[in-house]
């Protein structure tokens, strides 16, 4: 969307770039009958908000057909465009407004659903089930392997060396590794559950938060709406993730709010804190632990590495 030329007849609420769908300052001033330069000077004034939730990205094009000077504005994902309207006074017009777009937004994410991923599964539960149901089938793998390995150690009892015993747990690793390339993730509170119920490990949600925070994987915000977010060396490591918040509306003052983002857990993370949690079971949680990381005022932690 770079250098084109916008008309009343001719811009839709949300277009497809590049397989996400996307807005812009333009078509937000013009749906709220609202001056661009207003509305554009609200994303400049609070920039660093907008980019917790992507890249915002500002190009140039002319308003108008025919003459006149082009105009800079601010191409807008669905959670930076919500913030906005969050921003924005509310009345009749951008009340209304509201609700086409997040409208537009649900039907072109729909279309390039369909479009992009016709055969996948598009329940979140179902896809956690199935992952679950991956990692049922490797520990079934691994019992067959130490089962395997306990014969040949009978056999091999008086002339077995070191080498044979790694060769002999390699395949254990390894279907470990594969399991860990496995889609689907998990919500804290899922992988407690999990690591009780399957390993007979007991830690709870809370307990496993501060765990994750003192191994140097996630960190507590500041402020009145304090909460858990990963660093981004472990989000790289494939161990985590982060699920934005979802919108919900407060019917006291009329606006759509985005809810507090959520951490959440890979197989390749699950299985690390199972190790983890194994070798350390008898000094999980102690009172004299490291401080927790907390976030700096100003500073986004997720790029430090860890």
């Amino acid at each position: 969307m770079s250098e084109l030329e916008h008309t009343n007849t001719t811009v839709g609420l949300v277009t497809a770039d590049g397989g996400d769908p996307v807005t812009t300052t333009l078509v937000i001033a013009q749906g709220t009958n609202s001056d661009h330069r207003s509305v554009f000077r609200l994303v400049r004034t609070h920039q660093a908000k907008f980019e917790e939730f992507g890249v915002l990205r500002f190009e140039i094009a002319k308003i108008t057909a025919g003459p006149g000077r082009p105009e800079t504005y601010a191409v807008l994902n669905e959670y930076q465009a919500s913030l906005l309207l969050t921003f924005m006074r509310n009345n009749e017009v951008v009340i209304d407004f509201k609700v086409q777009l997040i409208q537009a937004f649900r039907r072109m994410r729909e279309e390039l659903q369909r479009r992009d991923t016709p055969d996948e599964p598009s329940d979140a539960r179902e896809l956690a089930l199935q992952t679950q149901l991956l990692a049922r089938r490797a520990d079934a793998l691994a019992s067959a392997l130490i089962a395997t390995q306990d014969a040949l150690d009978d056999e091999k009892r008086n002339h077995q060396d070191t080498q044979e015993y790694v060769k002999l747990i390699e395949p254990v690793a390894e279907s470990w590794l594969a399991l860990a390339d496995a889609r689907g993730t998990f919500a804290v509170a899922d992988v407690s559950a999990i690591l009780h119920n399957d390993y007979g490990i007991k830690i709870g949600a809370n307990r496993l938060f501060k765990f994750m925070g003192q191994q140097g994987w996630i960190y507590r915000t500041r402020g009145s709406r304090s909460h858990w977010r990963p660093y981004q060396s472990q989000i790289e490591a494939g161990r985590l993730t982060e699920k934005i918040g979802e919108r919900y509306f407060d019917r006291s003052d009329g606006v759509y709010y985005l809810g507090t983002p959520q951490v959440r857990v890979t197989m390749k993370g699950l299985h690390k804190l199972r190790v983890l949690l194994t070798t350390k079971r008898e000094s999980v949680i102690t009172d004299d632990a490291t401080p927790l990381p907390v976030l700096p005022p100003g500073r986004d932690p997720r790029s430090v590495s860890r």
